[in-house]
């Protein structure tokens, strides 16, 4: 088997979900570019092509969260074309 590590995490920030609350001017694939980037800017290497996955997690998947945001964002944060993403 094998063996899988774990090479660095981020989460987003957490808001409320209606129009005043204070990330309702992002939408979720803004949000997980952001993500990409910061690990990016922190292990320069990941997106260079060294992570051979890309795992994304949402709570509540609802409008454009249902689609595969991890891949799309892969691409907007300027990740290798060949790093796998999904949600």
């Amino acid at each position: 088997m094998n063996q899988a590590y774990v090479l660095d995490y981020v989460r987003t920030a957490r808001g409320r979900a209606t129009p005043r609350g204070g990330l309702h001017h992002l939408s979720p694939l803004e949000l997980v570019t952001g993500l990409l980037r910061a690990l990016a800017a922190r292990t320069p290497e990941l997106a260079d092509g060294l992570a051979q996955d890309v795992v994304l997690g949402c709570a509540h998947p609802h409008g454009e969260q249902g689609s595969n945001p991890a891949r799309a964002a892969t691409l907007l944060a300027g990740w290798a074309t060949g790093s796998p993403a999904w949600w």
